[in-house]
């Protein structure tokens, strides 16, 4: 009764283990990070102020040289810069 009880207990071990590598989801490892960027292309990078309100902007629109504007807080551009010119806004 006692190597019988012993069988069993190998046999409902063996069967477990069995059942449960197929049935259980697979584990996920961790992927490795993404690499860190060298540069950042965009056609105009746009900063904004805690209310989400623009207070700068960095372009290069087609045709024209780039361009540094920076607005006060109702959006009315108080300076500007286009390419080797500095020009102050006239608030037009």
């Amino acid at each position: 009764m006692r190597k019988l009880n012993l069988a069993l207990a190998l046999a409902s071990g063996l069967v477990g283990g069995i059942v449960a590598h197929y049935l259980a989801p697979l584990s996920v490892e961790a992927q490795s990070p993404a690499p860190v960027p060298t540069e950042v292309r965009a056609r105009s990078f746009i900063l904004v102020n805690d209310k989400g309100t623009v207070v700068g902007k960095l372009s290069a629109e087609p045709g024209s040289r780039p361009a540094i504007r920076l607005f006060d807080a109702s959006g009315r551009e108080i300076w500007s810069a286009e390419g080797p010119v500095l020009r102050a806004a006239t608030g037009r």
